[in-house]
């Protein structure tokens, strides 16, 4: 039977992300994890430009792989099986071009990715933890003779420091729902605050800014925030997902190696009963992960009929079950999962911090109630 060409470019895929995160991110992941007083993978970044994994998720014409994201769900989870903190800027990146799409943008992505440009120049900051309905938005948008200024402050947008393009959540007088603006962080009326120091994910950098009359471009309609946050996050939470599902991944395979190789009171710890449930325990959220992120990925990609249920269903699974099963890897190390030696404490850290991602997840439960049960 003749191979797939489809599954044989994924598998190609994966296996190049997998050479990237070892050869590239996993000699310096303590380093990483001290920043912001270390330096930014910069290098890093910009090999992952070149390997064209920041817009992958992107339509054929705009030099993507047809608008699917099982490619972004195998380069996330790849990457932060190794290091969560490039695959959330990633993720971040995906968020970004997805609202643009949404709003019907496709020129600027175009003109983007059009020509060779610095890594900076392709990258969109946005304030990811943020869901702009359950926050408080500070920033307010004055309509000017040529477009908008952007005034206020705006907290936690991830990747500013390193990034040329801003899009950001903002109220227009009058407006009963907020908008957003895209606009270009080397101007004069944006001050950056940071990089701000996060509980999770440390060489993923964020900044608190203060725009005054920073000029900015109107996305979409006035108005239209609301509906385009809400088409992003269904398209979105599961690629969440995958950066949950790497850090589950990795958790489970140095809880393994350790448990081999350890040895107390003549034998391995592996052999423990008390460990091995543990062990078991796991692998069992690793695997019904793995088969809700595949299938959701391929029920959106095929447009199936429920597939943003079916996308919802998978990340709010996977997100709580990440936080479960890395603070068992920390048990399975015992005293030695503490340390940040092991990473596995980062990785708890990387998992919760995850959680925050588009929102918490209780209102999505809340939403996911409302959805199935009220038709």
């Amino acid at each position: 039977m003749q191979a797939d060409p489809i599954a044989k470019e994924y598998q190609m895929l994966e296996s190049s992300v997998q050479e990237f995160a070892k050869k590239v991110l996993k000699p310096r992941l303590e380093e990483n994890d001290r920043f912001p007083w270390s330096e930014f993978f910069t290098d890093a970044v910009e090999k992952a430009v070149e390997l064209e994994y920041f817009h992958v998720s992107l339509p054929e014409e705009l030099n993507g792989w047809g608008g699917k994201l099982s490619p972004l769900n195998l380069i996330l989870k790849s990457i932060s099986e190794v290091d969560a903190s490039l695959a959330a800027i990633l993720l971040t990146n995906a968020v970004s071009q997805e609202l643009l799409l949404s709003a019907g943008e496709a020129e600027f992505l175009r003109e983007l990715f059009g020509r060779h440009k610095p890594s900076r120049d392709l990258l969109t900051a946005y304030p990811l933890l943020m869901n702009p309905e359950e926050n408080e938005i500070e920033l307010s948008a004055e309509k000017t003779t040529s477009g908008y200024t952007l005034s206020g402050r705006a907290e936690y947008v991830v990747m500013a420091p390193f990034s040329r393009w801003a899009l950001m959540p903002a109220q227009v007088e009058k407006c009963q729902r907020y908008s957003f603006f895209l606009m270009d962080l080397d101007q004069k009326g944006v001050k950056s605050e940071g990089p701000v120091f996060s509980m999770g994910l440390h060489a993923c950098p964020a900044a608190d800014l203060i725009l005054a009359n920073a000029e900015a471009r109107l996305i979409g309609k006035e108005d239209e925030g609301p509906e385009l946050f809400e088409r992003m996050v269904t398209r979105m939470l599961p690629a969440a997902a995958s950066v949950a599902c790497g850090l589950m991944r990795g958790s489970l395979r140095e809880a393994i190696q350790y448990a081999r190789k350890r040895k107390q009171g003549g034998r391995n710890i592996f052999d423990w009963s008390e460990l091995r449930l543990i062990l078991s325990d796991m692998m069992e959220k690793a695997n019904v992960s793995q088969i809700l992120l595949d299938h959701a990925f391929r029920a959106a990609d095929g447009r199936e009929s429920k597939w943003a249920e079916d996308a919802c269903t998978a990340a709010i699974y996977i997100l709580d079950a990440a936080s479960d099963l890395t603070s068992n890897g920390i048990q399975a190390l015992g005293g030695y999962g503490y340390t940040k030696h092991s990473f596995q404490e980062r990785r708890f850290r990387d998992a919760q911090h995850l959680r925050s991602v588009f929102g918490t997840m209780n209102p999505r439960r809340l939403d996911y109630v409302e959805r199935n049960f009220n038709r």
